[in-house]
């Protein structure tokens, strides 16, 4: 007799395509507060100042593990 292991369950597709396409946003506003740190505090009306970017990367890389 085999042993019989529990049934799989799936994904719902749709719910795949948005796991993914929040994997690649996060990862892209990432490397955009990464790499565009000086461009995004010239372009903005309003002063963001320097510990913000740390905190909002640390933020973007928490919800792409939790994801």
């Amino acid at each position: 007799m085999k042993p019989t292991s529990p049934p799989v369950k799936k994904r719902h597709g749709s719910l795949a395509t948005y796991l993914v396409l929040a994997i690649i946003g996060n990862f892209a506003t990432t490397l955009l507060y990464l790499l565009g740190r000086e461009a995004i505090k010239h372009s903005s009306p309003q002063h963001i100042p320097d510990w913000a970017f740390p905190v909002l990367i640390a933020v973007c890389l928490f919800n792409l593990v939790c994801v």
